[in-house]
């Protein structure tokens, strides 16, 4: 898995499965997460990737898509305790995340 060309999803329900499934069907190899189990399995049925969290997500792939409920959803998946952030530790000294 190339981490600079892997798409990261973190909400595996509706929007989300819907934009996962364009993306794999397009050819990209996307990796993702969400709360529910079966939204997970249903990704990876799909084809796609199962992390185990949204930490974990920020550590396989340099672009993450979010499709959760509200505002708050999105900061705790981002920057939450076990968030994408904390995964993407070794992303922020070399730019990758900036500007992408």
């Amino acid at each position: 898995m190339n981490r600079t060309s892997t798409v990261g999803i973190i909400g595996l329900g509706l929007v989300g499965a819907a934009i996962a499934g364009r993306l794999l069907k397009a050819g990209y190899e996307c990796v993702g997460f969400d709360v529910a189990p079966k939204a997970c399995e249903h990704f990876a049925a799909a084809g796609g990737k199962v992390a185990t969290s949204a930490r974990d997500v920020g550590q396989k792939v340099a672009h993450i898509i979010t499709a959760v409920f509200d505002t708050s959803d999105v900061l705790n998946v981002i920057e939450g305790v076990n968030g994408a952030l904390e995964g993407a530790g070794a992303l922020g000294s070399s730019g990758a995340l900036e500007g992408s």
